[in-house]
């Protein structure tokens, strides 16, 4: 308990010192809805079915994506860096090319999530065996990416001590703990998502509104909540082999 309430204050103060980076995203995630709304998404639930597919709608969520592949960076970086407001735009060219791999693969994996099911329909392939494999991928993927949490974190940090593999073989021993943590920090979250979502349908402009604010809010937040995920089972995994996460001659003063 004591690190799913830390994940969470870890989140807030990367809001609070972070204000700007926080809010692009969720003036991404407005963009998205206002995109959405013109096209009649909230109308009903077999309006929001029918303009799922919208081009505007998706090439907005692929934005919102990066950004939120961004703030990945910046907020690991905010936490390994104890909390320091100015290690996110920090001039660090080592971490920005060792983090290049991590953007790469977030990136297969919101082609693979993202667009799969839908150009799976343009091809003509069935669709519903292929969402079905696609829920699977998606599970397999969820538990892989925790094995992963060391790389991305030591990434960040300019730390190229901690490659894939040597992060995977970090976290065998920990694997139901970071499930644990990953689970606390996105599945509330998911949940109101997607609640908001449902809530949004058939109600007039001002209903409407404040609920994709709401929303909006929300998504500006699971950005920095997982990462303060993926950095506590980072730092969970390294300390118990003795491996430092952050460069030793940067690592913050405790």
């Amino acid at each position: 308990m004591t690190t799913i309430a830390a994940m969470y204050r870890d989140a807030a103060a990367y809001v609070r010192a972070c204000t700007g980076l926080f809010l692009l995203v969720v003036a991404a995630e407005l963009a998205q809805h206002l995109i959405e709304y013109r096209a009649g998404f909230y109308d009903s639930l077999a309006a929001m079915k029918a303009a799922e597919g919208d081009v505007a709608r998706m090439a907005m969520g692929h934005v919102k994506v990066l950004l939120l592949f961004a703030t990945n960076f910046f907020a690991l970086r905010f936490y390994a860096f104890g909390r320091d407001p100015a290690a996110p735009l920090r001039r660090d060219p080592r971490a920005w090319a060792l983090f290049v791999p991590v953007m790469l693969w977030g990136l297969f994996w919101l082609v693979l999530l993202q667009d799969g099911a839908w150009a799976a329909r343009a091809m003509g392939w069935s669709g519903r065996p292929f969402a079905l494999a696609l829920v699977v991928v998606m599970l397999l993927s969820t538990g892989f990416e925790i094995a992963l949490s060391a790389w991305k974190t030591a990434a960040a940090a300019g730390n190229g001590a901690i490659g894939f593999v040597r992060s995977i073989r970090l976290t065998r021993g920990h694997v139901w703990w970071s499930l644990t943590v990953s689970a606390a920090a996105i599945l509330p979250a998911m949940v109101l998502h997607y609640g908001f979502a449902f809530l949004s349908l058939g109600r007039g402009p001002l209903g409407t509104a404040a609920v994709l604010v709401a929303d909006s809010l929300l998504v500006g937040i699971m950005g920095p909540l997982m990462a303060a995920a993926t950095y506590a089972i980072a730092r969970r995994v390294t300390q118990g082999a003795e491996v430092p996460l952050v460069p030793v001659p940067l690592a913050p003063a405790h």
